[in-house]
C-alpha cells in the first residue's frame, strides 16, 4: 500500500536519476551522455547504482541505448504529460447543469487542438470517491505521479485532501471547483455586483438572492457567501435596505442519504418560486437574482403555472452557462450573466503552460468574470 501522506523515500538511485534527467534536458533531444565509467565519476556513484537509475529514465523513455554507441537522450525528452482528474461524482448527481458534462467535452477538445502544435499529451482520470471520500485518488494515479510519468495536473472538484496530497508532489496543479495553491474560479461575486446594480436601474427596492450550494459542506448563513457579499456591497453604496429574508440556500443534490431521493436545483427552484410566490406581493421580492441557471428553470415552470410573469411581475437576474440551452426561450424576459466554459478550460491550460516553464501568475486566485448576454 502506498503512502498517500509522504513523498518516496529519498535514495541514492533516485536522486541519480533526477541528476541524470536534469542532464538530458540540458543536452536536449538526441544528444549522447558520456560514457558509464565518466558518469560514475562525475556522480560519484558506483556502476550498480547508475545502472539501476539509466533503467527507470529507460522505462519512462527520457533516455535510450543504442548497442555498441551508447546512451542517448530521447527525442521525446521536452515531450510533456498532463493529467485531468474530473470528480466523477459531479456526473452522477440528478439535474446537475450541463456544464459540467460540456467542460469534459472541452477539455478533450482542447487537448487534441494543443497536441497539433505542442509537444504535449493529456491523460484523462475520472476519480470515483470512495467511502473514504476526501481520499480517493486510486493506487494507479498515486503511482503514476511518484513515477513522476505526469509534468502537470488539471483537478476538477478534487475533495481538498486529495488536492493537499497532490501539492506535496510539487507538481504543477491548476484547481477548479476544488482546493489547491493555483485556482481558477469564477466570479459569483462579481455575477451578483452586476445584477444588483441592473435590477436597482430597473426599479428593484425589494432584491432577494437564491444561492446553490455545490460544497459537500452544509453552510446555513447565506452571509458568508461571497454572492451575498456581491449584492450587499451595491446596496450599500446606494443606501439601500438589505433583505436577508429573502435570501435562500439550495443544496447539492447529493445533500441526503439517498440521492435519488435528494430534490434537484431544478425541482428545488420549483418548490421555492411556489412557496415565495404564493405570498402577499408586499413579503416577497420585487427583484430576484438567481446563481444557477437550473434554480432558474424550475423556477420558471412554477411562476408559469402561477400566473406569475417575469418581467412583468417580478424582475429575474440570472446567472446562465454560456452556449446552456436550458434557458431557451426565456432570456429575453430576464438579465443573464454567462460564464464561457472554453474560456475557463483555456485559462487552466495557459496557467499550466506559465508554471510547467517555471513562471508564476501574478495572483493564487483566477476569478473568471461573467458576460451580460445582450
Amino acid at each position: 500500500m502506498i503512502d498517500r501522506n509522504q513523498k518516496p523515500p529519498s535514495t541514492k538511485i533516485e536522486e541519480l536519476r533526477r541528476s541524470l534527467r536534469q542532464m538530458a534536458q540540458e543536452l536536449g533531444p538526441e544528444a549522447r551522455l558520456p560514457p558509464v565509467r565518466e558518469m560514475c565519476e562525475l556522480f560519484s556513484t558506483s556502476r550498480v547504482t547508475l545502472r539501476e537509475a539509466l533503467a527507470l529514465l529507460f522505462t519512462e523513455q527520457i533516455l535510450y541505448s543504442k548497442a555498441r554507441e551508447g546512451i542517448f537522450v530521447s527525442p521525446r525528452i521536452r515531450h510533456k504529460s498532463i493529467a485531468v482528474l474530473f470528480d466523477a461524482s459531479i456526473f452522477t448527481m440528478r439535474g446537475l447543469s450541463p456544464f459540467w458534462s460540456s467542460l469534459w467535452v472541452l477539455f478533450t477538445q482542447e487537448a487534441l487542438r494543443r497536441q497539433q502544435f505542442k509537444e504535449e499529451t493529456c491523460s484523462f482520470h475520472h476519480i470515483m470517491p470512495t467511502a473514504d471520500f476526501f481520499h480517493s485518488l486510486p493506487e494507479p494515479i498515486i503511482q503514476m505521479f511518484l513515477e513522476q510519468r505526469v509534468h502537470g495536473v488539471l483537478a476538477v472538484g478534487l475533495g481538498t485532501p486529495s488536492s493537499e496530497w497532490l501539492l506535496k508532489q510539487a507538481l504543477p496543479c491548476i484547481s477548479f471547483a476544488a482546493g489547491g495553491h493555483w485556482i481558477v474560479k469564477l466570479d459569483m461575486a462579481a455575477l451578483t455586483r452586476q445584477a444588483t446594480q441592473a435590477l436597482v436601474e430597473q426599479g428593484c427596492r425589494r432584491i432577494g438572492i437564491w444561492q446553490q450550494n455545490l460544497q459537500r459542506i452544509i453552510y446555513e448563513d447565506i452571509t458568508t457567501y461571497e454572492t451575498f457579499q456581491g449584492m450587499k456591497e451595491v446596496l450599500e453604496e446606494k443606501n439601500m435596505h438589505l433583505y436577508p429574508q429573502f435570501a435562500r440556500i439550495l443544496q447539492l443534490p447529493l445533500a441526503t442519504n439517498n440521492p435519488h431521493k435528494a430534490m434537484t436545483f431544478q425541482e428545488q427552484g420549483y418548490q421555492l418560486a411556489k412557496d415565495v410566490f404564493s405570498r402577499p406581493p408586499e413579503e416577497r421580492p420585487d427583484g430576484l437574482i438567481i446563481c444557477d441557471e437550473m434554480l432558474t428553470d424550475g423556477a420558471l415552470v412554477a411562476m408559469q403555472q402561477m400566473g406569475i410573469e417575469p418581467e412583468r411581475d417580478i424582475k429575474i437576474a440570472t446567472h446562465a452557462n454560456m452556449y446552456s440551452p436550458i434557458l431557451f426561450g426565456h432570456t429575453a424576459r430576464m438579465l443573464v450573466f454567462e460564464f464561457d466554459p472554453l474560456e475557463l478550460v483555456q485559462t487552466m491550460f495557459s496557467l499550466l503552460d506559465m508554471l510547467m516553464s517555471g513562471q508564476k501568475p501574478t495572483t493564487r486566485v483566477i476569478n473568471l468574470l461573467p458576460r451580460y448576454a445582450q
